[in-house]
């Protein structure tokens, strides 16, 4: 049991820091504009409206590819593949929360919801458990 939650605990601290560097990668890359309030909710909606199609991808990699890392490390210590979907469930409503927040593009909104639980599910399939 004990090692179930460190597994999990572990695996959504991993989870959360990737995605957290891989956005900041991507907002090196396409940075927000100068002086963007993000508690303003209009100004930040009308920011995301005009990022670039490649600066929303890269979120969708940051959200897969931390959701992953994170799975997969879940999966590993805590030996079961079930663990990597409880990150993956979580990271979900994680990002499902972050879309209600913000108006995002359809088609964000789309991919944005559905990229979490593919990539725990591969993290479990990848999770040697020889």
């Amino acid at each position: 049991m004990i090692r179930a939650l460190v597994g999990v605990f572990a695996g959504l601290a991993v989870a959360m820091v990737m995605v957290y560097v891989l956005q900041g990668i991507g907002q090196q890359i396409y940075p927000l504009p100068a002086g963007l309030d993000p508690a303003d909710r209009e100004a930040f909606a009308a920011a995301v409206d005009a990022m670039p199609v490649m600066a929303l991808v890269l979120i969708l990699v940051a959200y897969s590819l931390g959701t992953f890392t994170g799975a997969w490390v879940a999966a590993r210590v805590g030996d079961r593949p079930f663990y990597a979907f409880l990150v993956g469930g979580i990271m979900t409503m994680a990002g499902m929360g972050n879309l209600l927040a913000v108006p995002h593009p359809l088609w964000f909104t789309i991919t944005g919801a559905l990229v979490f639980l593919p990539s725990a599910w591969l993290a479990s399939r990848l999770a040697d458990f020889g």
